[in-house]
């Protein structure tokens, strides 16, 4: 997922939430159930953002096919709600047996998500949405930000289909 979100670096929004003429940022915003207004954009999408990369691996990887798509504008109702009633594994930040790896979705302490593209020791490095050079939750591009692990809420792994991957290994065994 995090190979994903890098396609989408740089994407940015013309100011105040608004995707403008970007067709990428327009995809991202109607990623989610959100239209206030009958408009699909004019609110944070850090986690619109998520839920677009989630549907694009889902598009694109039979493990993942059977996983209800995540259709969020809030970070809240992405940990809460979705990924709980998704089946994903949640971990909290205290968690001493979870170690992050790349493609997990970090929620952070100050209501903000992305996707975990590397782990360095004490820090994440991270896609996410909605963000600036100074690391705000309402920024307004797609950016990889270095993020230190205080600042992670929970983690959140996808579940993989078993029936789907053992559907792949019996098939590569008949073929290999």
């Amino acid at each position: 997922m995090a190979g994903i979100a890098a396609k989408y670096l740089g994407v940015k929004e013309t100011g105040d939430n608004l995707a403008g003429n970007s067709k990428e940022l327009l995809a991202i915003f109607k990623a989610d159930n959100l239209a206030p207004g009958g408009r699909t954009d004019g609110y944070p999408w850090c986690a619109a953002f998520v839920s677009f990369c989630v549907q694009a691996l889902q598009k694109q990887s039979a493990y993942f096919g059977a996983l209800n798509p995540p259709r969020e504008a809030s970070v809240s109702l992405f940990l809460n709600q979705w990924a709980k009633n998704a089946g994903c594994s949640i971990y909290n930040n205290k968690n001493k047996n979870f170690e992050a790896r790349k493609g997990d979705i970090v929620v952070f302490v100050f209501s903000h998500i992305g996707i975990v593209e590397s782990v360095n020791g004490s820090t994440l490095q991270t896609i996410e949405g909605n963000t600036n050079d100074s690391g705000s939750r309402e920024g307004n591009i797609v950016a990889r930000k270095n993020r230190a692990k205080s600042l992670i809420k929970a983690y959140i792994r996808l579940p993989i289909s078993t029936s789907k991957m053992t559907h792949a290994i019996e098939e590569m065994a008949r073929c290999c």
